[in-house]
């Protein structure tokens, strides 16, 4: 919540800049796709194709296995969250 609020806010500062296109892009493609296909995906390329995380937990998962899929899950709260911020700082901003 606290990174997509602050993105928000710098987005909405930053009109029609390069950071608001690609946060509006990314916002937009992560709540279009739906969790059951992003979770896959990411454990494809983040798991599988680049061995940045575990593409699985285990029965007793350490922090770092979890990692994965608190991203994957939390991305959606991000992105509506940097999305509502945004909107409600322009709307501040041009009254």
């Amino acid at each position: 919540m606290i990174f997509g609020v602050t993105a928000g806010v710098i987005a909405a500062i930053r009109r029609s800049g390069v950071f608001d296109h690609a946060t509006l892009v990314l916002t937009l493609l992560v709540l279009g796709i739906p969790t059951i296909v992003l979770a896959p995906l990411a454990q494809y390329f983040l798991g599988v194709r680049w061995p940045i995380f575990p593409p699985t937990a285990g029965a007793q998962p350490s922090f770092y296995a979890l990692l994965l899929p608190g991203i994957v899950l939390g991305s959606l709260s991000l992105a509506t969250a940097l999305r509502l911020t945004r909107t409600s700082v322009t709307e501040n901003l041009r009254a």
